[in-house]
């Protein structure tokens, strides 16, 4: 598999972006929320995919946003690479069915 990086990067970017604005954040209130001194110029090149992060920067980013980094790289690897699923597929997350009480899902979780 050949990965586009730079289109790899804008697809994170926008991940990024997309959990922001599901917190409803702009861009300096997540600032406020980062440990570290990050300009929200710099979060700006990360969203817009301009600019490269760290694995440490990415892993910051997710934790103040309240994401796993591998969901929302999950995500982006679903968005460039998608799998051929048949569009009446059902997509099972198992770690969620073990956490659930729901006594009907008893068998599921044995």
């Amino acid at each position: 598999m050949r990965i586009d990086v730079a289109n790899y990067q804008r697809t994170v970017g926008d991940e990024l972006r997309r959990a922001r604005k599901q917190h409803g954040w702009t861009r300096k209130e997540l600032q406020e929320r980062l440990n570290n001194e990050v300009s929200w110029q710099t979060l700006a090149t990360y969203e817009l995919g301009t600019r490269q992060c760290s694995v440490a920067r990415f892993a910051e980013l997710c934790a103040a946003l309240d994401e796993q980094p591998y969901a929302l790289l999950e995500r982006v690897h679903q968005r460039l690479y998608p799998k051929d699923v048949p569009p009446d597929a059902v997509r099972i997350t198992l770690g969620t069915i073990i956490d659930d009480d729901q006594p009907e899902l008893l068998p599921l979780r044995r």
